[in-house]
């Protein structure tokens, strides 16, 4: 299967991922070489389901010590070390996938994430900073990915506005009603904030309500309210205007 074959490999189905052995799953991972790839694979989570967590668990535990054979023999893990790294996977990281794991033992491999520990131990401390590491770039391309996902919508979008004589100018005329609803919308919820919270506050914070609030709707409920509590009589008793 060529690189540009894998990469548009979607995600398998249940169906899928039962019918094809683990050693089938192991050869995929190992050819995988973009984090889209990755992605795209079935996680861990799918292949405990179909093959059991004790299969799925030696088939990590296979790929890591493979791995090993990239790193110069004082650098490698041991059994122990690799079988608690592999169990760690398993347990918090399921929603990653077999493909996950194969990239990036390359990727440590190629001193990808070890930022200059090319000389270290492997052990299971330093691998799972470089497995935070993956995770984030992985995390990135993600986003990266949804972001085309929403261009090439958004260009399908345009074309077909286009090639429908009519469509673009209705869903124009749509969008304009949408926005307009919308505004409605907010002026009335923020109309009934607003006599919600009126009769609740302090005669200080009423008057000060009258410079935040600035359309006639609004500054007439104040009105209103500063009219029941008496204060308008009151200022205007002050200014000598009523005897």
């Amino acid at each position: 299967m060529s690189n540009t074959e894998t990469h548009q490999r979607p995600k398998q189905s249940a169906a899928l991922v039962a019918a094809d052995s683990l050693q089938a799953h192991t050869q995929h991972a190992t050819a995988v070489r973009h984090l889209s790839e990755a992605i795209a694979a079935p996680t861990l989570h799918a292949l405990v389901a179909a093959h059991g967590t004790a299969q799925t668990g030696a088939t990590v535990i296979a790929m890591v010590t493979g791995a090993m054979e990239y790193f110069a023999p004082n650098r490698r893990m041991n059994n122990a070390q690799i079988g608690l790294f592999a169990e760690d996977i398993l347990d918090r990281y399921r929603h990653e996938s077999l493909a996950d794991v194969a990239l990036f033992m390359r990727g440590c491999a190629l001193s990808k994430y070890d930022e200059g520990e090319f000389y270290a131990n492997v052990d299971v401390p330093r691998l799972n900073k470089w497995w935070t590491r993956y995770l984030d770039e992985k995390a990135a391309e993600r986003e990266l990915g949804a972001s085309r996902e929403e261009h090439l919508i958004e260009q399908g979008m345009k074309e077909t506005l286009a090639n429908v004589p009519g469509l673009g100018e209705m869903v124009a005329k749509m969008r304009i009603e949408n926005k307009e609803k919308a505004i409605a919308e907010e002026k009335t919820n923020r109309m009934r904030k607003l006599s919600e919270q009126l009769p609740k506050m302090s005669d200080e914070d009423l008057r000060g309500s009258w410079k935040l609030y600035t359309t006639a709707e609004e500054r007439s409920l104040i009105l209103g309210e500063a009219k029941e509590r008496g204060l308008l009589e009151a200022k205007i008793k002050e200014l000598g205007l009523m005897p």
